[in-house]
């Protein structure tokens, strides 16, 4: 038996190993038993399709909101060494022959593996999410074509908060995920349609959780989770916020960072986009100034915004709390930006309820 020096041992063993995945639309289309297949590049992003109708559904809006949510975090998304794929295969066989390659690619990089039933989540439900290796996986068979480009940028933008908050691609807070891919559907997409992500704010759910939300009524609550709708709901919000005498505190905008998976109600959807739309605005100021009411917006971006304080926030949750759960990292998520910020609860919100009243994107 050769036994190597052990320098020479470890120079071997640590040679990284060539990735498991298809790395062109030849190798791609031969892994899955495709005749041809399609791949578009942003950096960070890869988009693959094994059919050409499905590839020009979501090419042009997944690289589109990549490179916009780059650009609202100042640089990439990603580490150095991962790379997100929108993987659109049309059927199950086909989802079936890709996944053994994506399972050798986890144990390559030593992070789990999904199981089988995430192959068969996709194949019925039309699409799925895996953190890392950042996949958003889509089962064009089923998913109509106005679907597409939704799921996989709502999916991209969830993939980017996770990233946003942990180097490791852990879950992140609720609010961040769910308000940052609303960002993303709003601003990328010409018409997105409505998703409801959570199996505990079905459409006949209770909206629940902050008391000026429950009372918008039932035409509000058929349809909150469809972006097209979210300012209209934030709107008569803050108008019902106004007229409380004491605002319950679960209505805060601080209330809704610590809201988990298991409380999220159907509006929380709208909620989330406006607060994180707010966090990421970089016209708007932080401080005694936010909530002076006398306070006028100029065209260009502030030097120190709301957006740059977000931005320092995340990067410090990331370096500290990288390795958190969530619940933990939303907690602290919560404490970095009043302290950076320098603001109360009630101050930060009343900043909040200021912005929709004056500066909220309407389209």
């Amino acid at each position: 038996m050769l036994i190597l020096p052990l320098p020479l041992f470890l120079s071997v063993s640590a040679c990284p190993q060539a990735p498991a995945l298809p790395a062109t639309p030849e190798a791609f289309a031969a892994a899955v038993g495709a005749r041809k297949a399609w791949l578009g590049r942003a950096p960070g992003l890869e988009v693959w399709s094994d059919e050409d109708e499905g590839f020009k559904e979501v090419d042009e809006p997944a690289r589109k909101a990549w490179t916009m949510a780059s650009e609202w975090i100042g640089g990439p998304l990603l580490p150095e060494d991962q790379v997100a794929r929108v993987l659109v295969l049309h059927g199950e066989e086909r989802l079936q022959a890709y996944f053994p390659l994506f399972v050798a690619e986890c144990q390559r990089r030593h992070v789990p593996a999904p199981g089988a039933d995430f192959v068969q989540g996709v194949v019925r439900s039309g699409s799925g999410l895996w953190s890392n290796p950042p996949a958003v996986w889509i089962n064009g068979q089923i998913l109509h074509k106005d679907d597409l480009a939704t799921r996989v940028v709502h999916d991209l933008g969830a993939i980017a908060a996770r990233f946003l908050t942990s180097p490791y691609g852990n879950q992140p807070p609720e609010c961040l995920e769910e308000g940052f891919a609303g960002m993303l559907m709003r601003h990328a997409l010409k018409k997105p349609t409505g998703l409801v992500s959570h199996q505990g704010a079905a459409q006949a759910s209770t909206l629940h959780g902050y008391g000026v939300f429950a009372g918008i009524g039932a035409a509000s609550n058929d349809y909150s989770n469809h972006p097209a709708s979210w300012p209209g709901i934030l709107k008569q919000a803050v108008q019902k916020m106004r007229k409380e005498k004491e605002l319950e505190p679960k209505s805060r905008v601080d209330q809704l960072l610590l809201r988990n998976e298991s409380e999220w109600a159907r509006a929380d959807y709208a909620y989330a986009w406006a607060v994180i739309e707010f966090l990421f605005d970089p016209l708007e100021p932080y401080g005694g100034v936010a909530a002076d009411p006398k306070f006028k917006r100029g065209a260009t971006p502030l030097a120190e915004s709301r957006r740059s304080v977000t931005v320092a926030v995340l990067e410090q949750l990331r370096e500290e709390f990288g390795g958190a759960d969530a619940p933990a990292r939303a907690a602290r998520m919560r404490e970095l930006v009043l302290e950076r910020s320098g603001e109360t609860p009630e101050q930060l919100h009343a900043a909040f309820m200021r912005w929709v009243e004056a500066a909220m994107p309407k389209k």
